[in-house]
């Protein structure tokens, strides 16, 4: 990543500051979306509730399909699905989803 950020820095209040392309920007965020991604705990702390999809679906006003997606890491739920998980499984986002 380190190579691809445009390195014209600027100095304000001795802090440096970067100045990023927009290649530089959707890297990131791409990268941000697969670590999101990779550390998915939907599927565990679901059946340690003892949830089917089709409850949790149910519980947080999705489809079955919405929840297979997720926990299959094909799909990253809007902050608030994200919230709704957090309300059911009663713990922080960032336990579920790793962010």
């Amino acid at each position: 990543m380190q190579s691809l950020i445009n390195h014209k820095s600027k100095t304000l209040n001795s802090k440096a500051y970067f100045t990023l392309s927009r290649l530089d920007i959707i890297y990131i965020l791409s990268s941000i979306k697969n670590k999101m991604l990779s550390k998915n705990n939907l599927k565990d702390m679901r059946e340690k509730k003892s949830l089917t999809q089709e409850k949790l679906a149910e519980l947080t006003d999705v489809s079955r399909q919405t929840i297979i997606s997720i926990e299959s890491g094909k799909y990253v739920p809007s902050l608030e699905l994200a919230l709704k998980f957090g309300k059911v499984f009663k713990c922080k986002i960032e336990d579920i989803f790793g962010i």
